[in-house]
This record gives structure tokens, sequence and C-alpha cells, in this order.
């Protein structure tokens, strides 16, 4: 098994589409993580989930993985129910670093806002923790949560971050999730309730 560390070092892409060039390059890691020279894109969703369920992974890695499968048109929904909420947010909070938007971040933010819809809307054994909660509401700036808010934030940040880059706009909060030792432990149970889990 080819170490998770070894695109993490030196990452040379950024959060949004991924070019042609780059999809090139990342031939060899795919055959490494799918042990296949002839690999099918269901072969990468696959290992995708086995490796989140065993933490044999790097953030930047998945982040990876997972924009190649978008740049096939693929989406995340063959894993979305694998992946843990913590995951999620480390990876928004990637995007939101990078100051772009871009369609991995969009598609975090559409996972994330139909499991606060199931929160808000759903079962009330599925309800997250105080701490989960005053966090998603101080990104989305509101007291109370809507189907969607979360992607409409999403979608408003990378609007400004156009405009940054055009000199219209000023600097905006672009701050993520704060992942403290509670916040945490919240995201597991909330997965727990949820049933998030993965399934090869």
């Amino acid at each position: 098994t080819t170490s998770s560390s070894s695109s993490s070092s030196s990452p040379d892409y950024q959060f949004g589409d991924l070019s042609k060039a780059l999809l090139n390059r990342t031939g060899t890691l795919l055959t490494n993580y799918t042990s296949k020279p002839d690999y099918q894109l269901g072969d990468i969703s696959k290992e995708i989930i086995r490796r989140v369920g065993t933490g044999e992974y790097s953030l930047s890695d998945i982040i990876l993985l997972c924009k190649i499968l978008l740049s096939f048109g693929v989406g995340l929904t063959p894993i979305a129910g694998a992946l843990p909420a913590k995951l999620i947010l480390e990876m928004m909070n990637y995007g939101l670093a990078q100051e772009a938007g871009g369609r991995l971040l969009d598609m975090l933010a559409q996972t994330l806002d139909r499991r606060m819809k199931e929160s808000v809307m759903g079962d009330a054994n599925y309800a997250l923790g105080d701490k989960t909660k005053h966090a998603i509401l101080g990104f989305i700036g509101k007291d109370d949560y809507a189907v969607g808010d979360i992607s409409k934030r999403v979608a408003e940040l990378a609007e400004h971050a156009k405009k940054m880059e055009s000199g219209a706009g000023n600097n905006a909060n672009a701050k993520g999730f704060s992942l403290d030792p509670k916040m945490i432990a919240e995201l597991a149970d909330w997965d727990r309730k949820a049933n998030v889990k993965p399934k090869t």
C-alpha cells in the first residue's frame, strides 16, 4: 500500500476544477490506491470508502480523489453516505482556506445540507449537538437553520471571491469550522445516529 502522505506533503492543486494536466499526473496515485492498472470509476469510489473506513488516508488525497470523481461527472452520491461529518467539515475548511468555490465545495455543502435537513425536520433522535449546531449557525450567519442555508453561504463566499479577484469586493469572513474535541465527539455521535459508515 502506498503511503497516503505522498501527495499531501506538496499538493500542487487548488480546490477548484481539476485540470486535464493534473488528471494525467494522478494516474500513479490512482493505480496505487486501487491496486489496478486499469481502474474504473467504481474502483475509485470503493477505495475512498475503504480508506475512510480504515483511516488510511490523508485529507489532500481524499480531496483529490473526490475531485477526480467530479471531473468525470460522477458526483459524490456513491460516497456521500460514507463520509463522516468531521471529514466533510475538514474538506470544507480546506476549500474555504483556498478562498475559492468549485464543484467539490458545492457538493460538500449540499451533502451537509441534506444531513442538516434530516436533523432539523426529520427524526428528533437524529438531532446534532449544541456546539455543532452553534458552529453551523455561525457559519451561515443566522439564528435558525433553513434548508439549503449552507449551500447558499458557500455560493455567497464563492461569488465574493470572484469579486475580490476583480478588485470589486472587500475582504469577507470565510471562516470555517473549529473542530475542537467536544465538537468532534458530537460529530461522531451525529454519524452514529445517522448510521454513517463505509459500505464496501
